[in-house]
């Protein structure tokens, strides 16, 4: 909302109202039980800069929000290579002063185009451990990363990666990008399983 490709970013009062009109809305219809509650979740997620107007005069208030998040990523040689921690910090700190609800990054990636002619895979691993490990020292409760080829290579995993490892599945072959799949490895996050799609609890679910 606090970026001005967005239609809806001119007016903070209308995007207010109509935040709360949403979430009313559900409240009002859905039976509010744990099930509802261990299911729907509205998250505040502003982009890591504010292009336009402050993302503060969007909040619609604690009561209408479950959970913060920020949008923010790496585009290398198209602007410039930066951190994890250069992208995010200063607008978590001006999150967490916001309200007191766990944090999320709602959508990052990395690109590999370390310069205008060269792509460096090798640079995208270590932008991603760096990565894992700031949002693990932040004590974000959720990362969720853009994994397409769109703008530039976003992909952690698939045909069009250029990962530094090889995997190949169903007489496919796909790269990957082995830091990732390391940090998921540890203790602090909860990565996904074909065999327990459902390996989120309730209480990870609302960020606790």
């Amino acid at each position: 909302m606090n970026g001005d490709w967005n239609t809806y970013h001119a007016s903070p009062a209308a995007f207010k109202a109509m935040w709360k009109r949403v979430v009313n809305v559900f409240r009002r219809v859905i039976p509010q039980d744990a099930f509802t509650k261990n299911r729907i979740q509205f998250v505040f997620a502003p982009n890591c800069i504010d292009i336009g107007i402050r993302m503060e005069k969007y909040y619609p208030g604690s009561k209408y929000v479950d959970w913060l998040g920020i949008d923010g990523y790496n585009w290398g040689a198209k602007q410039r290579w930066v951190s994890a921690k250069t992208i995010f910090d200063k607008m978590l700190k001006r999150l967490r002063k916001l309200a007191k609800k766990p944090v999320a990054i709602l959508e990052t990636s990395s690109t590999s185009q370390a310069s205008k002619s060269k792509k460096s895979a090798a640079k995208k691993e270590k932008w991603i451990a760096d990565a894992m490990k700031y949002f693990k020292a932040r004590k974000l409760r959720m990362v969720l990363w853009f994994n397409e080829m769109k703008e530039t290579d976003w992909q952690l995993f698939g045909p069009g990666a250029s990962g530094s490892k090889k995997i190949s599945v169903a007489g496919r072959s796909y790269r990957y990008y082995a830091q990732f799949i390391k940090a998921l490895r540890g203790k602090y996050w909860i990565g996904g399983s074909l065999a327990n799609p459902r390996r989120v609890s309730d209480k990870a679910f609302r960020g606790r």
